[in-house]
């Protein structure tokens, strides 16, 4: 019998009990594309039971860049609801519309486009256009802020101060320990 239900590309998860009733478990699943990422975020692609066990989705996840656009150039004086509106009639999947925002916190020309499938991204990349309320306007990849892990006792990348396995502080200005 083929089940109704895709499995997607899990790389790892994480089991906790903390914050958690009697036998009660909070579950991290960590996928390995945007694709297997859509699939879970679908809660209609659940089953009803995991392990004849009922079980709850508490929070939606975050999307990913993987599955953000940027719409260049979008004007400041736009009716954004009516912007935002359109977007999602006109395309399926369309999840959340964000104006960016520089350093000091302004409005830039920069929309941000989330997307709970990555099919829809894909078109309208390929294409380099969107339109909304009947203007085309470019689109480029979304990439994510890059966060970098800096140790503050020993200046290298990867773990924090309180992971550091370094005896000596390194200087932060010359390199010397």
């Amino acid at each position: 019998m083929k089940s109704q239900y895709v499995v997607p590309d899990i790389a790892d998860f994480r089991i906790s009990k903390a914050k958690c009733e009697q036998n009660e478990y909070d579950i991290l699943i960590y996928v390995k594309n945007s694709e297997s990422f859509s699939c879970l975020y679908d809660e209609n692609k659940w089953p009803n039971l995991i392990g004849e066990e009922k079980f709850v989705l508490p929070l939606k996840p975050s999307i990913p860049p993987q599955l953000s656009i940027v719409i260049k150039n979008v004007g400041y004086r736009i009716d954004f609801a009516s912007f935002c509106d359109d977007l999602k009639a006109a395309y399926s999947g369309v999840e959340k519309t964000v104006r960016l925002r520089n350093k000091d916190q302004f409005e830039t020309k920069l929309v941000k486009v989330e997307f709970n499938n990555g099919e829809t991204r894909d078109k309208i990349l390929k294409r380099g256009k969107i339109i909304a309320n009947y203007i085309s306007y470019d689109v480029d990849e979304y990439i994510g802020q890059a966060k970098v892990l800096i140790c503050s006792k020993c200046m290298s990348r990867g773990h924090f101060k309180r992971q550091c396995r370094q005896a000596q502080h390194t200087c932060r200005v010359c390199g010397d320990r």
